[in-house]
């Protein structure tokens, strides 16, 4: 392995004889493990040492950034370095966006006790607390307020999901996501050229409400396996939804005053009840889902919009266990 000078100047030195001897011990672990070959005994096995080596990788980068958090609080990075970003590019070899997210992760983790503890008891990932990080850096002083209530939430909830949970309580933060709405919707565009061979080929983009009235109409059902005709992708299928129902000049549904379009919402009994910000109201981060069915989550402005052009067939409400409600209309 290649050393930077820095690196090199800090193998050197004489430091505490217990870390020195563990970190070599590691070392050591870590060639022995590129030296072993890949399991024959089949794919089981090698997926089963694939989730411990991802599971320590996972406390590796831990410890690696509670140390990162004192050599930057120290102001050690900056004795040879411009800047802290500077440092840990270079020392890691990896991009300047890269070692800003790892400092951000890193200063998090310093200023937020309650999430430093969840993951240092392997609570939560690493992946989780990504978002906590960005919920914290955008929006500090609410973040203090809630940051025990998104600990409680993760359990159950992958990464993905976690994500969109923060991003809705950073809509409900910032004006319900009005803001973000009015800016998709400038963005709209759609265009379309032929190619050589007479087909056509182009880029699109639609604001919210839009995007559930194209979805809906290139919904399809994956094709029967195990019969003559090849099963289409999911690409095709929707192309072909797509051209049926602009050839369809057939409809049930009256259009005059409205899109038309069926929707079904799933949005939490708070936010139906018109609580969409923090403000002395009594409201927790896991009384934020609004989402349609097609689209996914969506700010409630754009769900209100769309209730509101759409024409009605029909209307269901029903309450569940878990206290969501579940509106089509």
């Amino acid at each position: 392995m290649i050393h930077s000078p820095v690196q090199e100047q800090s193998r050197r030195r004489t430091g505490d004889p217990n870390a020195a001897e563990t970190l070599a011990a590691l070392e050591n672990a870590v060639a022995n493990i590129s030296d072993l070959p890949v399991t024959t005994m089949g794919a089981q096995q090698a997926q089963q040492e694939l989730f411990e080596l991802w599971e320590t990788t996972e406390r590796l980068r831990i410890e690696a950034l509670r140390r990162l958090t004192a050599i930057t609080q120290a102001g050690l990075s900056g004795v040879l370095y411009v800047s802290d970003t500077r440092y840990v590019a270079h020392q890691q070899g990896i991009t300047n966006q890269e070692a800003k997210n790892q400092l951000k992760l890193s200063s998090f983790l310093a200023s937020n006790t309650l999430s430093a503890k969840a993951v240092l008891n392997n609570d939560i990932g690493l992946g989780h607390a990504d978002a906590l990080a960005r919920a914290w850096s955008a929006h500090p002083e609410d973040f203090a307020d809630v940051e025990q209530q998104f600990l409680d939430a993760i359990p159950g909830r992958d990464v993905d999901s976690f994500h969109r949970l923060v991003k809705q309580w950073e809509w409900r933060i910032e004006n319900n996501g009005a803001d973000e709405a009015e800016e998709s919707w400038g963005k709209r565009h759609f265009s379309a050229q032929r190619t050589l061979d007479g087909s056509a080929v182009g880029s699109f983009r639609f604001a919210a409400d839009d995007a559930e009235i194209l979805l809906g109409a290139i919904s399809t059902m994956p094709d029967p396996i195990g019969t003559l005709t090849p099963p289409r992708s999911l690409g095709q299928r929707q192309a072909d939804a797509l051209i049926e129902a602009l050839s369809d000049t057939d409809s049930d549904v009256e259009t005059s005053g409205g899109s038309g379009v069926k929707i079904d919402v799933t949005i939490d009994i708070q936010t139906l009840a018109g609580i969409v910000d923090g403000t002395g109201k009594e409201w927790t981060v896991t009384d934020l889902r609004s989402e349609l069915g097609r689209t996914g989550d969506l700010p409630p402005a754009i769900v209100e919009k769309l209730m509101c052009d759409a024409v009605s067939r029909s209307a269901r409400t029903h309450l569940s266990a878990l206290g969501r409600r579940n509106v089509s209309a």
